[in-house]
């Protein structure tokens, strides 16, 4: 099956910790492939199953406690 990358902001992250909660939370599911999320930028590439929506990523990623926009 295809792959695709969502790139998203994510508000809300202040160090180390915060974007490797998001990444932990991201790679448990099934779903995703790869997170690579840099509190630093304030920007994630999540890599999906095509099928899945930006808006289950985006879910995901607000279930942590951030706020995912997409770009």
């Amino acid at each position: 099956m295809a792959e695709i990358v969502h790139n998203l902001k994510i508000n809300g992250m202040t160090c180390g910790g915060c974007s490797n909660r998001v990444s932990t939370v991201l790679n448990e599911a099934s779903w995703i492939i790869d997170a690579d999320i840099s509190h630093e930028t304030g920007y994630g590439h999540i890599t999906t199953l095509s099928d899945i929506s930006v808006d289950r990523v985006i879910e995901a990623i607000n279930s942590t406690g951030y706020e995912a926009i997409e770009i």
